[in-house]
């Protein structure tokens, strides 16, 4: 018995060290697997560090935020949107419309969607960016690139091991922001969609960079469906590169987001009417209160803290009727881009701009080519060498907006536009001297006649119908306008009679019936003093002194 004890006290001492070595050997193994992970984990974090710092879903968070509940639904009910989005082939959509009317939350929109009915599914991944032109860091399409590499690289497992290989070899990060790679990292996918929002605050140099990779990327030739959503304002190089692969598109109108901003300013209303966050809507009318709502539909800028300070019911309808259409932020964006612009294009837009805005009317394409190619020094209306209207768009980016005129916030203003007095001379001297360059000899003897010389002289209509009200905004008359004036007025009287003649139009559009109900045959002297009491001029006691007798003219059209 004793004999049998020892022999089994011997083996179960060497079975209980044989599991004891194999306990030390698991409990190794784990350590080192727990090891690697974390080394792993360590060097997949340090390489996505290193791959990018730019932190889009930070940026789509806060955009997301500003949705409302029940809005953007539109969009995702788009006949095209379904098609891109249900489509078995690679494709592109384009979402564009005007500065303000919502394109970012539209794609953050579209990206909670894709999200929601893509994320679970096996082999589809999701990556997306938002541009800003005040972010240096989104200033090359390689790091834009990067950035979506660094999405897809982190929902996964393993790094791929050729992109692991450029960071151990100290290699910069910028090689991984090329299509060749983007196209190599989602071909082992069947799926992937792509959200670019804001492409026109991209840095113009680097515009046909962004526009060749997502042209690029949906007509490769891979096994994984590329999914592309873009968003900008209607850009001409934008549009030229999407309409040119024939890319559908959806055009933001203020129709389509009517009632997502009676929505947002129903909630707004009654959030402020409640004084939440500190302040507090003054309303006591429910009238009121809809008409708040429908004027913030109607003018999508209005910022309703400005109508908050108001604490009477009248007050209230006062600031509505102030409320900006202008988009402060946008055009500031704007005219920072002109200001990088080459010499000749700068100078070219903030004249245009200037036109826009001390005009006393909108100008059309005509006019506004017109008035930019006038120059002191030319003696003709031959000298003058118009601008393509597609140059002026180039220019000038604001003229895009398909308002009939843009007004701009004063505190938007150059330095060089926001002095009044010093933009009236200006534009006054340039219907001064257009008005010089005419040289008509006569009146027209029929309204036929008087419309081909309007049609042929675009400029025609303003330059003789507002030199007066840009030359009474002047504070004091200059003396190259008043020298400019005494040589027009010291025209004999046939000459005057034809400055009179388009005058007396004023206020008429330019059309053949509105011509032939106005037309005056000036069949009467006309003076300088005649012209000057016909015009605002007359208001001027040094000009209706120097050309006005005391009497008025006996053809005054006063």
């Amino acid at each position: 018995m004793r004999h049998h004890w020892e022999t089994f006290e011997a083996e179960f001492v060497t079975i209980e060290e044989d599991m004891r070595h194999h306990l030390e050997v698991l409990s190794h193994s784990r350590i080192e697997n727990l090891a690697e992970l974390a080394r792993h984990q360590e060097e997949k974090s340090r390489f996505l560090s290193w791959v990018s710092t730019i932190e889009f879903e930070k940026i789509h968070q806060d955009i997301y935020a500003k949705k409302q509940e029940d809005t953007c639904d539109w969009l995702i009910k788009e006949p095209k949107y379904q098609e891109w989005f249900n489509g078995s082939t690679s494709s592109l959509l384009w979402c564009f419309g005007k500065p303000g009317i919502g394109k970012s939350v539209l794609a953050s929109s579209i990206l909670k969607h894709v999200t929601a009915q893509k994320e679970l599914q096996n082999n589809i991944d999701i990556c997306f960016a938002y541009y800003d032109y005040q972010n240096p860091q989104l200033g090359g399409i390689a790091g834009i690139i990067a950035a979506l590499v660094k999405q897809l690289c982190r929902r996964r497992k393993q790094i791929p091991h050729n992109l692991l290989q450029i960071w151990h070899n100290a290699l910069p990060p910028a090689l991984l922001g090329t299509k060749e790679r983007f196209v190599s990292l989602v071909e082992d996918l069947s799926e992937v969609y792509v959200i670019l929002d804001a492409l026109d605050e991209c840095p113009e140099h680097q515009q046909s960079g962004i526009l060749e990779f997502i042209t690029g990327v949906v007509t490769t030739r891979t096994l994984c469906r590329v999914n592309i959503f873009a968003t900008s304002r209607r850009e001409m190089d934008i549009a030229k590169a999407f309409e040119d692969k024939k890319i559908p598109i959806i055009q933001v109108q203020a129709e389509n987001i009517a009632s997502d901003i009676e929505i947002f300013a129903h909630s707004q209303v009654e959030t402020l009417q409640k004084g939440e966050h500190g302040k507090t809507l003054y309303v006591t009318s429910n009238d009121l209160a809809q008409k708040i709502i429908r004027t913030l539909a109607l003018k999508a800028d209005g910022i309703m803290c400005e109508i908050s300070k108001a604490r009477k019911d009248q007050l209230v309808e006062d600031a509505l009727e102030s409320l900006p259409e202008g988009l402060p932020n946008t055009y500031t964006r704007i005219l920072e881009r002109i200001e990088a612009q080459s010499p000749y294009m700068k100078e070219l837009a903030l004249n245009c701009l200037a036109w826009m805005i001390y005009a006393q009317r909108p100008l059309s394409m005509e006019e506004i080519q017109t008035v930019l190619a006038i120059r002191a020094s030319y003696s003709s209306t031959r000298d003058l060498e118009l601008d393509e209207s597609v140059v002026i768009l180039e220019a000038c980016e604001v003229l895009r907006n398909p308002e009939p005129k843009l007004k701009l916030p004063e505190d938007c203003f150059p330095r060089q536009l926001s002095m009044p007095n010093d933009m009236h001379t200006r534009l006054g001297l340039a219907c001064l001297r257009y008005i010089s360059l005419l040289a008509f000899k006569h009146p027209d003897n029929d309204p036929y006649d008087l419309h081909d010389r309007i049609k042929d002289n675009p400029f025609v209509l303003y330059a003789t119908q507002s030199f007066d009200y840009h030359i009474t905004k002047c504070d004091d008359i200059p003396q190259e306008t008043d020298m400019l004036l005494d040589i027009i007025l010291q025209q004999e009287s046939q000459c005057l009679s034809a400055i009179l003649q388009v005058l007396v139009l004023r206020g008429h559009t330019n059309d053949d019936t509105a011509i032939s109900q106005y037309f005056d045959p000036m069949q009467f002297p006309v003076s300088a003093s005649t012209v000057v009491y016909s015009t605002s001029l007359d208001n001027i006691p040094i000009i209706r002194e120097r050309w006005v007798n005391d009497e008025p003219p006996m053809y005054a059209l006063h």
